[in-house]
């Protein structure tokens, strides 16, 4: 393997494990807004929170399709080791 390609496998891994850890802290911190959210009063705290959830949901999708697709060359190595899939 080359050192470039180990690099690339290395830094996908990280940011594999990055966006794991954006999707789970994304998703507690949804559950503990949602739990303390009143209904729309047209406050600018209630349009604030409707913002950052907005945003917030955004960063948990993205976050879940970096896994997925940072996820197919691990998967992939770890078929081609043998270690699991045979």
């Amino acid at each position: 393997m080359s050192p470039e390609l180990g690099l690339a496998i290395m830094m996908n891994n990280y940011f594999h494990d990055v966006a794991t850890a954006l999707l789970l802290g994304s998703a507690a911190a949804l559950v503990a807004m949602e739990r303390v959210y009143q209904p729309p009063d047209g406050t600018p705290t209630a349009r604030y929170l409707l913002r950052i959830y907005d945003r917030m949901s955004k960063l948990a999708r993205f976050s879940l399709g970096w896994i997925v697709l940072g996820g197919i060359p691990r998967a992939d190595r770890l078929g081609r080791r043998g270690d699991v899939l045979d």
